[in-house]
C-alpha cells in the first residue's frame, strides 16, 4: 500500500527502546533486529505512541524545524515507508 498524507500510522507491539541523548536506540523483538534514531525520529516515534496521520506528523516537523511542507511529506513518506517495512509501525486500519 503506498503512503500519503493522510495514511495514519502506529508503532507496532514488539519494539523496545533505550533513549540515549536526544536519540533513540530500539531492538525489534521478533528479528533481534537494532536500529537508531536521531532526535527528529525520536520525536516521529514518541507521536506514534498514539494514532497519527502523516499529514499530522509533518505539521508538527514543520513548526520545530527549517523544513518547508511539501519537502517535510515527502521525506516523511520515504521514512515512514521503511518503518513499515521494518515492521516498527504499521498501517492503522
Amino acid at each position: 500500500m503506498d503512503l500519503t498524507p493522510d495514511t495514519v500510522l502506529i508503532r507496532t507491539d514488539d519494539v523496545t527502546t533505550t533513549p540515549v541523548d536526544d536519540d533513540l536506540v530500539m531492538m525489534r523483538l521478533v528479528s533481534n533486529a537494532f536500529y537508531g534514531l536521531d532526535k527528529v525520529g525520536r520525536q516521529i516515534w514518541e507521536q506514534l505512541a498514539e494514532p497519527t496521520s502523516i499529514a499530522a506528523l509533518c505539521a508538527g516537523l514543520v513548526g520545530k524545524y527549517k523544513v518547508t511542507p511539501d519537502v517535510c511529506e515527502a521525506d516523511l513518506i520515504v521514512f515512514m515507508q521503511d518503518m513499515v517495512d521494518e515492521g516498527l509501525v504499521r498501517i492503522q486500519e
